[in-house]
């Protein structure tokens, strides 16, 4: 952001409102996006892929409640980058690994909402944060860098595991 100009979250609410869905565009029969990592999920279908053990679900359940913390106290996340052994199905993972893109809400508590994030820390839930509002450098670099990490498979030493958006 240049010197001087602030940051205004109601004018990034608005352009983001004014803004038209803008087509990806591929080459024809190479459906390069939609067969290819990071995948995109839904919230309601991180269940269904991936719930398919009482550990598993217990984990799905304590994001949720997580995440319905962060909304209390003002802190807005509309997606998340899931990745590491939780992706994979046939392992009984000891933690999902979470990128969580967030921005605050412009009425909140701010002192209460950094805060909130600087406690929220779980066993089970391996999660970092990143504002979306930052410079856009530094929030590309910190999607691409969790996603290169999520995606390493440590035990083949290479990168081999998918990731997914999860979208909310």
């Amino acid at each position: 952001m240049s010197a001087g100009r602030k940051f205004s979250f109601e004018a990034a609410r608005r352009t983001r409102e004014m803004s038209p869905d803008l087509p990806i565009f591929a080459p024809k029969n190479r459906p390069i996006l939609s067969d290819s990592s990071p995948h995109v999920l839904m919230w309601d279908d991180l269940s269904i892929q991936f719930g398919n053990s009482t550990q598993r679900k217990q984990m799905i359940n304590m994001l949720d409640s997580h995440l319905n913390d962060l909304a209390n106290n003002g802190i807005i996340v509309d997606v998340l980058l899931i990745g590491g052994s939780f992706v994979i199905r046939d392992l009984i993972p000891s933690d999902i690994d979470v990128l969580i893109p967030y921005r605050l809400d412009p009425l909140c508590d701010f002192n209460r909402a950094i805060e909130f994030l600087r406690k929220s820390t779980t066993v089970e839930l391996d999660l970092r944060y990143v504002p979306q509002d930052a410079d856009a450098a530094i929030f590309i670099k910190m999607i691409s860098f969790f996603t290169l990490i999520y995606s390493y498979d440590k035990t083949a030493d290479h990168l081999s595991k998918s990731v997914f958006i999860v979208q909310r």
